[in-house]
């Protein structure tokens, strides 16, 4: 549990995450507040925070669809938010997969490089018996 924190914490910390999320958030904002003006009186997008809803909806491809626009420009305009948002969450998923096949990658070649060091101390443990024995044996045959 404390490893997933870990990791999770890690993963926030890269910035290109951070400046997709921030540059996500600007990008629904910014939309949410044009779209209202080309909307108002014509579709059901009449306040801000009716822009706000519909950005968001669409930017995340669930697309309710209570509020949708119905003029030309504003269709085009969920067009670019819904382009937009289906690169941008799938440029966040390979950032964090990214990451976390790395850090996986990370911990095996440690692991790896423990297991070599414990063999090679082994080896030298032996090497030390085998002289050991060696030198035993060879006065035992040295003749006097």
């Amino acid at each position: 549990m404390k490893r997933l924190r870990s990791v999770r914490k890690r993963i926030f910390r890269q910035k290109k995450l951070r400046y997709l999320l921030l540059s996500l958030l600007g990008v629904s904002l910014t939309l949410s507040l044009i779209i209202v003006p080309v909307e108002r009186g014509v579709g059901r997008i009449n306040t801000y925070f009716d822009g706000l809803w519909w950005a968001v909806s669409t930017l995340t491809t669930v697309g309710y669809g209570d509020y949708v626009p119905v003029t030309d420009l504003g269709r085009v305009i969920g067009i670019i938010l819904q382009l937009i948002g289906t690169m941008m969450f799938g440029m966040i998923i390979a950032i964090i997969s990214s990451y976390v096949s790395r850090a996986q990658d990370e911990f095996y070649w440690r692991r790896l490089f423990e297991r070599t060091d414990r063999l090679e101390e082994m080896i030298q443990e032996l090497i030390k018996k085998s002289d050991f024995q060696v030198k035993d044996n060879h006065h035992d045959t040295e003749p006097e």
